[in-house]
């Protein structure tokens, strides 16, 4: 099926494709609650980046197979659905000519409750002037958000999984004012501005667990406006090489419990993480010789973040690069 230009379907109808669809020209889809649904997989015609922009109201989001796996979308822009669930791999370009200003943008003037993107993929190349020489620029308020390969908005949530996000002008991943986000083993370098952002009032209890973040232009993650609660990073943290393991102290500040993950990185410019080492669960307060395999690491430096193990799930930025020590 080829489609092209705005489709509307009125009443209470739904929106329903069997087989495999090509975008034509950019396609926008748009129901009064009715579900949509792409059977197979969803992919552009070759080198236009035509994006697609898909609004459901209340109604359900379902893509059955691949997204760009075989000719990249130039934007994917889910702007309010009740659920939203990718069966596929995910490819969004943003180099191409009729790419939008973002790459995967959930929420905009609606509202998302829940989007799933759990196959993984990748989201490059994104512009705040969209994709030369069609793109029409960016008219997104939320700072950072132009030029991003992921945005989430207006209290959307769901989870990003397994995505390489990279070489986008803008931010890596943006979270404005959106609660329960998932960002889960990502690799996010590269970006222009920061790998994560999450800003504005009501951005809490987004976790950010068992990424590679690193190489951006700005901080790896950067909390901001009261983003996720502005949970500390760990201070004090101590990291010494032993028999293999990578023994790491450090405080947590805060009530509870959390989990603490702890990453290896080759400098000590910014506070980032390229390699998750492991993880361990501690209350808050200080804590001394928590043991992570070491892996291959046999120098460099370690950072840390921290995520409460309930309630609203903030993870922290990184915290400070330490040197790695023999003991």
């Amino acid at each position: 099926m080829s489609l092209n230009g705005p489709y509307l379907v009125l009443g209470s109808g739904q929106f329903t494709i069997a087989g495999a669809t090509t975008l034509v020209g950019p396609v926008s889809v748009s129901t009064n609650g009715g579900d949509i649904t792409f059977g197979d997989t969803v992919d552009a015609t070759l080198n236009t980046g035509f994006p697609l922009i898909v609004m459901a109201s209340t109604g359900d989001v379902t893509f059955s197979g691949a997204v760009g796996a075989t000719n990249a979308l130039g934007g994917l822009a889910i702007d309010s659905a009740n659920t939203v669930t990718a069966g596929g791999t995910v490819s969004l370009d943003g180099s191409l000519g009729y790419s939008a200003s973002e790459g995967l943008q959930i929420g905009f003037d609606g509202f998302v409750k829940e989007a799933n993107f759990t196959h993984g993929g990748s989201i490059i190349g994104f512009q705040a002037a969209g994709g030369t020489p069609n793109g029409t620029g960016c008219s997104d308020p939320i700072e950072g958000a132009c030029g991003s390969g992921v945005v989430f908005e207006n209290g959307s949530s769901g989870t990003i999984e397994g995505f390489t996000i990279t070489y986008n002008s803008g931010s890596g991943v943006v979270v404005a004012g959106s609660t329960g986000v998932r960002l889960l083993s990502n690799t996010i370098w590269g970006n222009g501005a920061t790998g994560v952002t999450v800003t504005l009032p009501g951005a809490t209890g987004n976790a950010i667990l068992s990424n590679s973040i690193f190489s951006n232009a700005g901080d790896a993650i950067a909390l901001t406006y009261g983003g996720n609660d502005s949970q500390p990073a760990p201070t004090d943290v101590t990291a010494a090489l032993r028999a293999g393991n990578v023994l790491v102290g450090g405080t947590v500040t805060g009530t509870g419990d959390y989990i603490v993950q702890v990453f290896a990185t080759p400098t000590n410019n910014v506070p980032e993480g390229k390699t998750l080492l492991g993880s361990f669960t501690v209350p808050a307060g200080s804590f001394t010789n928590k043991s992570v395999s070491a892996g291959t690491t046999t120098g460099g430096y370690i950072t840390t973040t921290v995520t409460p193990v309930s309630g609203p799930r903030n993870t922290s930025q990184f915290s400070n690069p330490v040197e790695l020590t023999a003991r």
